[in-house]
């Protein structure tokens, strides 16, 4: 189960009201290895210096962070810098969002998130000419499941640990999207005063 740790937000809704949105979650690494990813880069620290962030945007990096922590255990995966030699350095790649590069054994996987139906298609097309193989996986998405489609690929070489991943993540379960309601504590600050950044 590893070490459990407090995922924290602060969060805005209209002027007065202020809170954190917090999900206790398990940490099986070491919180360096997870900031190495660029959206988890702000695990650990005092949620303030991010400030008060509008209500469904603090969920939403709770929520992500829970679920790219989750996938990164679960498919034994670690952050990679190795963008320049899968791609040649190109940035525009059809189709790619929220793309991350993977490590495991030597081997690199890629996940991306595309947004709508031509964009997962241009990201399928490129993996089909560039002889990689892709899987649509939407319930392991970590960035936002309900709107976009997770896909996970990989170049010829690392076919082999493509599978063993695709196993791991086959004998176990996605964070579900009810958990969003479930799995988090809100605790409401009482402000007689403008939120932090609205003061005179």
């Amino acid at each position: 189960m590893g070490e459990l740790i407090e995922i924290k937000a602060c969060f805005f809704r209209g002027e007065y009201e202020t809170g954190t949105i917090t999900r206790i979650v398990p940490k099986l690494r070491a919180l360096s290895e997870y900031r190495r990813i660029q959206r988890l880069s702000w695990l650990g620290r005092d949620p303030r210096e991010m400030g008060y962030l509008p209500y469904h945007e603090a969920r939403d990096i709770v929520d992500t962070a829970a679920r790219t922590m989750h996938f990164m255990d679960t498919a034994a995966l670690s952050s990679s810098s190795a963008w320049p030699s899968l791609f040649g350095g190109a940035h525009d790649l059809p189709g790619f969002l929220h793309t991350q590069v993977w490590i495991c054994c030597n081997a690199h996987l890629v996940t991306t998130e595309p947004f709508d139906r031509d964009a997962m298609f241009g990201v399928l097309d490129w993996c089909f000419d560039n002889g990689w193989r892709a899987y649509q996986m939407q319930s392991w998405g970590m960035g936002n499941p309900k709107m976009s489609t997770m896909i996970l690929c990989a170049p010829p070489k690392s076919f082999g640990v493509l599978d063993a991943v695709l196993q791991r993540l086959m004998r176990a379960r996605p964070i579900p999207l009810e958990a969003r309601e479930r799995d988090a504590r809100i605790v409401l600050e009482n402000r007689s005063q403008p939120r932090p950044g609205l003061e005179q």
